[in-house]
């Protein structure tokens, strides 16, 4: 059994009075990628996360835009590590007990406490989509309440488009 089967997001956040909206997601498993094709929400509001490793600091979490790249060096930079990676598919479910497409940053903060890092664009929508532990499934949150509740900072954490 999976971990985000023992935390159910929706559950914590109605619980705690923290307004959510629940959303479907059509998606397309790739061989090493999962695409989200929904022509009616704007990308730029879709978060991924994505579970890494740091050489000094282990496990680490980076939550950003589903339409940017992360940047290793800056998320390496903010952690206080030199280098970081993403952790290998086959290690995910151990690591974070989410399986690859279905992390989010509440499961993970109040299952394993790993350092969680967003990127400081989600600040200008106020409102962004994250997993809820489920492939397909999320949730739309305040930015505000979801760095409270998983003890986030904004950061910028994006590479720079060519």
């Amino acid at each position: 059994m999976t971990m985000n089967a023992l935390f159910d997001v929706e559950t914590f956040l109605a619980a705690s009075g923290i307004p959510y909206e629940s959303v479907f997601f059509k998606v397309e498993r790739h061989d090493t990628s999962i695409c989200v094709n929904d022509g009616e929400i704007d990308p730029h509001t879709i978060y991924k996360t994505l579970a890494l490793t740091g050489n000094t600091t282990g496990p680490i979490i980076a939550v950003v835009p589903l339409d940017c790249r992360l940047s290793y060096k800056k998320l390496a930079k903010v952690s206080g590590n030199k280098k970081v990676g993403l952790i290998p598919d086959q290690q995910l479910e151990q690591t974070t007990g989410y399986i690859h497409g279905t992390n989010n940053p509440l499961g993970i903060w109040f299952t394993k406490q790993y350092p969680i890092y967003i990127d400081q664009q989600s600040i200008e929508p106020k409102r962004i989509y994250i997993s809820n532990g489920h492939l397909g499934r999320g949730v739309k949150i305040d930015i505000i309440h979801l760095t409270d509740l998983v003890d986030a900072r904004l950061y910028d954490l994006i590479e720079e488009k060519e």
